[in-house]
């Protein structure tokens, strides 16, 4: 049962903000992107998501690179995560954008008792796509998608999720068990190696022999980040953080027959200096780009004049 809630219009930074607010938790999202730009603990006085250390928010325009506009916050990959073009009539040859479309456009949104319902429609791809977000109980947050195709043709693409998680030194991360062998895509370290190369998880053994330990955090000091995927259609849909400085756990569940992927950032002081980040990335399909993923036979597709949903719950534990 969710004790007494709020939801109001506010302002983040220098644009409008809806807030959803219990005693314990405080979520602010964005029209603008449709971004959730804060999941704060006000029990732990802790903030989950990475902000902008900039005075004036900062969202990029369509099309543009979504690493130049200071990455933050909770958005939504669709329909692809790496820019890449689409190979398939009727919209052969369009170029889907860098992250996707929908982080960079201008949302719709009502308000209807206790939800935020947020939508937007596709710009290189005719879809809508729509979301719901509640509290699920005092401690839960949870967001109901839909997308929804209206043409007559099929059409692949990717959604992943892209909360940008504040780690810190020592934290653990834990996967299903079937989470067993991964696939690297992106690597600044060499600990993991290039695109492409299969390795063990969370146990990893170089060539040298030396064993890595891949689901804790080390030092910031680190300059690292690498991601991955695991190619294993998923059987159980959670992924759990858990923060050694105050036993806090953050909890992300999902429907694995809807979401059979994941996908794991880690950022040790790489892309932005003196911080720990992680992106746990629940997804349709892998590898990034919707070429990638028809490529790798993990791919995933809207069939023509039809709807998918699937959920995500985040639950947190002080």
């Amino acid at each position: 049962m969710v004790l007494k809630q709020k939801i109001y219009k506010s302002t983040y930074k220098n644009t409008v903000s809806l807030v959803l607010e219990n005693k314990f938790l405080k979520i602010t999202l964005l029209p603008l992107g449709g971004r959730i730009v804060s999941i704060f603990s006000k029990e732990k006085n802790r903030e989950f998501l990475m902000q902008q250390n900039c005075k004036k928010y900062l969202l990029g325009t369509y099309s543009s690179k979504y690493s130049a506009y200071k990455p933050a916050g909770f958005d939504d990959m669709f329909p692809t995560i790496d820019e890449c073009y689409y190979e398939n009539f009727p919209w052969k040859g369009h170029l889907i954008p860098d992250h996707g479309e929908v982080w960079s456009l201008n949302w719709d949104y009502n308000i209807e008792k206790n939800k935020i319902i947020m939508w937007v429609n596709g710009i290189r791809l005719p879809y809508r796509f729509k979301k719901y977000i509640y509290f699920y109980s005092d401690y839960e947050i949870r967001i109901d998608y839909e997308v929804s195709n209206f043409t007559s043709f099929d059409m692949n693409y990717i959604w992943s999720a892209h909360p940008i998680i504040i780690a810190e030194e020592g934290m653990e991360f834990l996967l299903p068990p079937e989470c067993k062998k991964a696939t690297s895509v992106l690597n600044y370290s060499g600990r993991v190696r290039g695109y492409g190369y299969e390795f063990f998880w969370p146990d990893y053994k170089d060539k040298e022999g030396n064993t890595h330990i891949l689901n804790i955090f080390r030092s910031k000091n680190e300059i690292n980040t690498e991601k991955y995927f695991f190619r294993n259609k998923l059987k159980k849909g959670w992924i759990k953080l858990k923060y050694p400085s105050d036993n806090t756990m953050l909890n992300i569940n999902f429907p694995p027959e809807k979401l059979p992927y994941i996908g794991i950032l880690v950022d040790e002081g790489y892309f932005m200096k003196d911080t720990l980040f992680i992106i746990p990335e629940p997804c349709t399909a892998a590898f990034d780009r919707i070429d990638a993923s028809k490529l790798n036979n993990v791919d995933s597709i809207l069939k023509a004049k039809s709807t998918f949903d699937w959920y995500l719950v985040f639950s947190i534990y002080c």
